[in-house]
């Protein structure tokens, strides 16, 4: 049986868009093929890396 870990492991997609400035701007950055995974940030950049940041807090709280 896989754990999270080898899942974590996988290059999945990462698909971005433009947030609308009436919206609050910014970009929005989510993996389609894990529901409810995104986050956001001023730049691409930014809304890769807090993309990635959620992803590592998601994988210590399922290894406690």
């Amino acid at each position: 049986m896989k754990k999270l870990e080898d899942y974590m492991k996988i290059p999945y997609r990462i698909e971005m868009e433009l947030i609308p400035q009436s919206e609050g701007g910014g970009i929005l950055a989510r993996i389609p093929l894990l529901k409810g995974c995104m986050s956001d940030g001023e730049s691409y950049d930014e809304a890769a890396k807090n993309l990635e940041e959620k992803l590592a807090m998601e994988q210590v709280k399922s290894n406690p």
